[in-house]
């Protein structure tokens, strides 16, 4: 009996650990496949759930295969694909919770309808104790699908998770996923690609559409009707800590927040040939909801927005994109940085009403920074654009485009000014034009800036500045030369029609511009030595700037952050003359006399008297002690 006994508690503490491991899911297994109706009579289309297992979806002879170490399965174009588990509990209970490290999806081709990167829980999710996935990692690189999911799926009819009020508050630690990396490389998407769904949480997560992919879009239906179309989004119910979208050289047909969807920090980043359609700074709204129809959104869902603590969208050179425009978002509800829980904070009848109510004052108070180097496409919408609010939460950065004078690799007939560092100009022209208040209007109204430095010849000088720049030069040398005068402006100016929007009279940061030298200003005679200076007048004040001469001669650097008129001068001095070859401003300074010969020579008798007196004391007194 003892023996019996002592065999059984062994027994006992060997399946101890198998136990545990029954509870909670933490390792992948093999691949399961669902059919058509296998699951329930409600499964319409057929499920491959990859449980953890990386995977692989490619085309062969005209079919789609799924891949995966040891294995493979052919599939349709309507199967739905799932990286995680799908509804792994079972009769007993004994699943109580899934806890894998990562799951991973490649699609080089074929086709499949829904991509789900996380897991799938539709019913008895309260038998769970936790659902998690460590990196949810989705790449696309050839072939097409409808949706692309990070941690759950919403998709109406097949997968259906509405997590009860109680759980909101507890999602970041129970349907989650930390890290989400969904990438489009070259592919073709049909409906959307999104983050969350079905109340999940994503503590960071990044969407790269990347090398041509096309992200289209689809509508969310209410009562068969289209109301929301969507494209490329955060999700719909969920939340994100930081989202960020990376768009190059691909196209997206709208950009937005999602349906019921909470942010932290939303970034979009959009460069290269890139088209874009709607871009909302929140969540787009249904028709009848920008009319404060807030009936539709009570029975879309219990909450009815999508928001973003803070927003930043940045636009490269050679976008299009239709224009960003207000959605439906909200930041000033005790801090939208650190909600409790969706259902207390917004989904009472109150905080609807009060938030449709006000849409236009609300959606202005979340940070919004827009950082554009392209105008919007779309000007006459219904729609409130961002570039239009006048609020202080909203800042708008336009980079304009910059056209410098460079200076000619040959000789030049006349003075010539230009550019030689034209990138670190451009960036200094650029940050000048992204605050300018007529710039950035003129964006507003779809128009495209340009930063350009202009320089002319005057042939009739102001008689009052040709005054002050002779009285200017004469204090340098009375002999001094005007080449000529010269008109240096800053211009912002319409890309299209070149027309002058603005005139910046002065920058942040001075620039250097180098003045390209005539043969004949070169030339010296013979015994002189030439020092250029240029002398600029603006706003009545006459300045002498500091040149610096080329080696060869051939060109004059100086640098300016101030922009009217300029003379280019010169003066010419015997090269044993101490005058100064840079130039000094004005002043009524007397300067010192140097000491002349005569006064050297008398310095030099006076000490040799000196030296001889000492010299005939000393010896004196070693006489005196010698005797």
């Amino acid at each position: 009996m003892k023996k019996y006994l002592i065999g059984l508690f062994a027994f006992a503490i060997m399946l101890f650990p198998m136990m545990v491991n029954a509870e909670t899911i933490t390792e992948a297994s093999a691949p399961v496949y669902y059919e058509v109706g296998q699951i329930s009579e409600k499964q319409t289309r057929p499920f491959f759930v990859a449980n953890g297992t990386p995977i692989v979806i490619e085309e062969r002879d005209g079919n789609t295969y799924i891949t995966w170490e040891g294995g493979e399965r052919l599939v349709t174009a309507d199967a739905v694909v799932l990286g995680g588990y799908y509804n792994p509990y079972n009769t007993d209970n004994s699943v109580t919770g899934i806890d894998i490290a990562s799951t991973s999806i490649k699609m080089t081709g074929g086709e499949v309808a829904f991509i789900v990167g996380g897991n799938g829980v539709d019913a008895n999710y309260n038998q769970y104790e936790v659902i998690h996935v460590g990196t949810i990692d989705v790449e696309m690189t050839g072939g097409t699908v409808r949706e692309i999911s990070g941690t759950s799926a919403a998709l109406s009819g097949i997968i259906n998770t509405a997590l009860g009020a109680s759980y909101y508050e507890d999602i970041e630690s129970f349907y989650y996923a930390d890290k989400v990396d969904i990438t489009v490389d070259n592919a073709v998407v049909t409906g959307r690609v999104y983050v969350t769904s079905s109340y999940t949480y994503a503590k960071e997560a990044t969407i790269n559409v990347v090398n041509g992919a096309d992200i289209q879009s689809a509508n969310i239906l209410l009562n068969g009707e289209p109301v929301l179309p969507v494209s490329l989004s955060a999700g719909t119910n969920g939340k994100v800590d930081t989202f960020v979208t990376n768009i190059e050289d691909s196209s997206v047909d709208q950009i937005d927040l999602g349906l019921r969807v909470m942010v932290d920090n939303f970034t979009v980043n959009i460069t290269g040939d890139s088209e874009i359609g709607d871009i909302y700074a929140g969540a787009e709204l249904p028709v009848a909801a920008k009319s404060n129809n807030t009936d539709l959104w009570k029975s879309i869902g219990t909450v009815p927005y999508g928001q973003a603590a803070n927003m930043e969208f940045n636009i490269g050179e050679g976008v299009t994109y239709n224009n960003i425009y207000a959605g439906f978002q909200f930041a000033t509800l005790e801090g939208a940085s650190e909600y409790d829980t969706f259902y207390t904070k917004f989904a009472s009848e109150s905080a609807i009403n009060s938030t449709a109510a006000g849409l236009g004052a609300d959606a202005k108070e979340a940070p919004v920074v827009i950082n554009t180097s392209v105008a919007p496409s779309v000007t006459d919408s219904d729609l409130e654009s961002m570039f239009n609010f006048d609020g202080d939460n909203v800042t708008v950065k336009y980079t304009a485009t910059s056209e410098v004078p460079s200076i000619p690799s040959g000789s030049v007939s006349t003075p010539t000014f230009g550019v030689v560092n034209e990138g670190a100009v451009s960036a200094i022209l650029g940050e000048a034009a992204s605050t300018n208040e007529d710039a950035l209007k003129a964006v507003a109204e779809g128009i495209n800036v340009s930063a350009a430095i202009e320089v002319t010849e005057i042939e009739t000088p102001e008689e009052e500045i040709v005054a002050k720049v002779e009285e200017a030069l004469a204090k340098q040398n009375e002999n001094g030369v005007v080449v000529g005068y010269f008109d240096v402006s800053v211009l912002l100016k319409n890309t299209l029609t070149n027309e002058t929007i603005s005139n910046i009279s002065e920058l942040a940061s001075p620039i250097e511009l180098t003045v390209a030298l005539p043969s004949e200003l070169q030339t010296v005679s013979e015994g002189y030595t030439r020092a250029f200076y240029v002398i600029r007048e603006h706003n009545g004040k006459v300045e002498l700037l500091e040149t610096s001469l080329a080696s060869d001669g051939k060109s004059l650097t100086f640098e300016t952050d101030k922009f009217s008129t300029y003379a280019l001068t010169y003066v010419d001095t015997l090269a044993s003359s101490e005058t100064p070859t840079t130039p000094e401003n004005p002043s009524e300074e007397t300067p010192e006399v140097p000491q002349t010969f005569d006064s050297l020579t008398t310095y030099m008798i006076g000490g040799g008297v000196s030296i001889a007196a000492i010299a005939g004391a000393v010896i004196y007194i070693k006489r005196k002690q010698t005797n």
